[in-house]
């Protein structure tokens, strides 16, 4: 319930402290300051398990297209196409978003794959 009040104003003062030392070059108050707020205590460990066991996975956010379907008797049809929340229906989505200029994304996931690793689900 403080968060709002005495938390913002903490967290405000307590960043310009940090801009101030940044702006004047104070290397030694700002070693002074870090050293103090980056020690970790056993409640801090603590917190820090609770924090990891209970951590949610990423979310992944997937947008659905519409598309222009032509039926058998030769009559237009926008349908919905839904993509599963996961890696591969990212890549399902990008296929589907850029099927009339694939090679472009093609080329550029070559030059970066070895960046990425798959995840499983």
């Amino acid at each position: 319930s403080k968060i709002r009040t005495v938390g913002k104003k903490a967290l405000g003062d307590f960043l310009v402290k940090l801009q101030v030392y940044k702006s004047t070059a104070n290397f030694e108050k700002a070693s002074e300051m870090y050293a103090h707020y980056s020690q970790v205590d056993q409640f801090s460990l603590l917190l820090r398990d609770i924090v990891l066991r209970d951590k949610l996975p990423r979310r992944l956010e997937v947008q659905g297209d519409l598309v222009l379907d032509v039926s058998t008797d030769g009559k237009l049809d926008v349908k919905y196409v839904n993509f599963e929340e996961s890696f591969d229906g990212i890549i399902a989505s990008h296929i589907l978003h850029h099927r009339n200029d694939v090679e472009p994304v093609l080329e550029e996931w070559t030059k970066h794959k070895s960046r990425f690793k798959r995840q499983k689900n």
